[in-house]
């Protein structure tokens, strides 16, 4: 029979939890949660204790909790569970087996605490943990024709348009000096409604807007791009050229280290880490189901994730910073960066439509198809966007290209 477990054995598991490679601990070295605590503590207003009473759990550690319930889609009875269950969720929260634990309704009440407050954690931490390089406006402009439209006529271009174009210019650096003064050429121009939808940008979507969201505009402007199909957003073009001559480890990254002080190789943490020095953009397109990556390192092997380039990031990492980060490393990673960043460019597109009024759905197979426009057809195009139905008719009518269209295909 074993005894109790001791402090050492503790270590040695959380050891074997870091070779196995524990997402959180990769997550943690990335971001470091402290830059939170003055926003946390001044929205929360929490006591300092000189009154009495029970002194409220640390609300950094709390708002880690909402990451992992965030992460792994978690109810707030099942975190209570997992946190006392698991031992690299503990490490995380920093918090050691003789510590108090937060139960359920404490999850909930501090969720809805900074709710009420109007704080955004979630999205506050979406921004920072998914890293964009840093990227130029003016010379994404001089790449872009969708960008640069928008600069010389300083905004005088249709409404989703000049949204995607608030996508891109809001994940630059002085994007939102741009974003303003590209737009003021336009009269209906204001400056807090043009802030709010930049904040809302940031708020809301994962990514700047993609190459194929401005090419379903159809405005023609992507037609002839030098660089169509070899990048997957306009902000690529804003960052300067790599430069191996003076590449460098990016400061506040934490590499795990052997015991002789070198970057452990061939370790999960240490590729998921490498990934972000790099800048390497990585998103899911849940409509097409692809994964696609983005960046310097990827060349001409791109967009869609493929063996060739997790081959040509992990020959990046040992060219950068000198260690090698193993194949089956770099390939998860890549997967789960993707994963973790949720992109629909068919749900973007429609966002950014404004409807103009006319009802059109009913009709499509009239106006398109060349069916008779009869209240019977109307009814069968209506339910054929909106349901399941097979399409009658002579061969070459376009039954199956119109359907294929319609569902980005």
């Amino acid at each position: 029979m074993g005894g109790q477990p001791g402090f050492f054995d503790i270590d040695d598991r959380l050891r074997r939890l870091s070779d196995l490679g524990d997402q959180l601990e990769a997550f943690r070295a990335v971001l470091d949660f402290e830059i939170f605590r003055p926003e946390l503590d001044a929205a929360l207003a929490y006591s300092d204790g000189a009154q009495g009473g029970r002194p409220p759990f640390d609300p950094v550690m709390m708002s880690k909790i909402l990451v992992i319930q965030a992460t792994n889609n978690l109810s707030d009875e099942r975190a209570e569970f997992l946190i006392n269950d698991r031992l690299s969720f503990m490490r995380f929260l920093g918090l050691g087996l003789p510590d108090r634990i937060p139960d359920a309704r404490t999850i909930w009440l501090f969720r809805e605490k900074l709710t009420n407050v109007g704080w955004g954690l979630l999205e506050a931490a979406k921004v920072h943990v998914v890293p964009f390089p840093e990227s130029d406006a003016e010379l994404i402009a001089e790449g872009c024709a969708q960008i640069r439209h928008m600069r010389d006529t300083r905004g005088l271009l249709p409404e989703p348009d000049w949204h995607n174009c608030i996508g891109v210019l809001a994940r630059c650096v002085d994007g939102e000096k741009f974003a303003h003064e590209w737009s003021k050429g336009d009269e209906r121009y204001s400056h807090a409604e043009t802030q709010a939808k930049i904040d809302r940008t940031l708020r809301e979507t994962t990514g700047p807007t993609k190459c194929e969201t401005f090419i379903g505009l159809g405005n023609g402007r992507c037609e002839g791009c030098p660089v169509r199909g070899k990048i997957t957003s306009p902000i690529e073009l804003g960052r300067r050229p790599y430069d191996p001559a003076v590449a460098s480890a990016p400061k506040g990254l934490k590499w795990v280290l052997t015991q002789k002080g070198l970057v452990r190789e061939r370790h999960y943490p240490n590729a998921v880490m490498a990934l972000a020095a790099l800048g390497v953009e990585c998103h899911h397109d849940v409509f097409h189901d692809r994964k696609l990556v983005a960046g310097d390192v990827t060349d001409n092997l791109g967009p869609e994730l493929s063996d060739a380039i997790a081959r040509a990031v992990r020959e990046r990492v040992i060219a950068q910073f000198d260690f090698d980060p193993g194949k089956d490393n770099i390939q998860e990673a890549l997967e789960r960066a993707c994963e973790r960043v949720r992109v629909d460019p068919m749900a973007d597109y429609f966002d950014a439509l404004k409807w103009a009024g006319q009802p059109r759905l009913d009709r499509w197979l009239a106006t398109y198809l060349g069916a008779e426009d009869t209240p019977l057809n109307r009814a069968f195009g209506r339910k054929t966007l909106l349901a399941m139905l097979v399409l009658e008719g002579a061969q070459g009518a376009g039954k199956s290209s119109a359907l294929r269209i319609l569902a980005g295909g």
